[in-house]
């Protein structure tokens, strides 16, 4: 079921956030990016952020994931929300963004991002907090997933592949948060920190 669907013209309003103009209040939904003419290279088409209603606060940001160009399920916090789709900075094209309700038997040609990983062991890594982009892990064909526990009181910005810097990124990971990309993304991944935060940094475990 389509609960939603927003066309936009990236070529000519830039590559900027835009909010989905629905609220949602479920766990799951299945997101499909579609994009004209896009290049085969192209794997990542951006970030969404999911910002909850907090009563006598407003909205706050309490999940970030990357999003592809296939037909994937991902998994939300359940809560009143909204969902904001930040592209990467090269999607300049005429791009649709689609949300299904998750069906009560799931379709085999759909890839549902939440399946658990099946891995025996663990990489583990600190990498202390910069302004000056640091690569957080170099490229692992083993690789089956990864998180990112961010400990500084700085917002850890990351990209894959491209450096990322305050504007242009993958993902936003909040002072003191948790993301566990929902992707099986086995090349370099880069992050910077919008201040210094001395012993502080990024806590990271690759599922090998």
């Amino acid at each position: 079921m389509l609960l939603c669907r927003v066309d936009y013209r990236f070529d000519l309003k830039g590559a900027y956030p835009v909010k989905l103009p629905i609220l949602f209040n479920v766990s799951q939904i299945i997101i499909e990016i579609v994009c004209d003419r896009k290049p085969a290279t192209w794997n990542i088409a951006g970030n969404i952020e999911q910002t909850a209603l907090v009563e006598n606060v407003g909205f706050c940001s309490i999940r970030n994931f990357p999003v592809g160009f296939n037909k994937e399920a991902y998994e939300l916090v359940k809560a009143q929300s909204n969902l904001i789709f930040k592209p990467v900075k090269w999607l300049n094209r005429n791009t649709s963004i689609r949300i299904y309700k998750m069906p009560l038997s799931q379709s085999s040609n759909i890839s549902v991002s939440s399946t658990p990983i099946k891995s025996t062991s663990t990489v583990n890594h600190f990498i202390g907090s910069s302004t000056i982009f640091a690569f957080l892990m170099s490229e692992n064909v083993n690789r089956l997933g990864f998180s990112i526990t961010n400990s500084a009181n700085a917002t850890l910005f990351i990209d894959y592949v491209s450096a990322p810097t305050s504007t242009q990124y993958a993902v936003a990971i909040p002072p003191k948060s948790y993301f566990e990309s929902p992707i099986n993304f086995t090349g370099d991944v880069l992050g910077v920190w919008s201040a210094d935060d001395v012993g502080e940094g990024a806590y990271i475990r690759e599922f090998v």
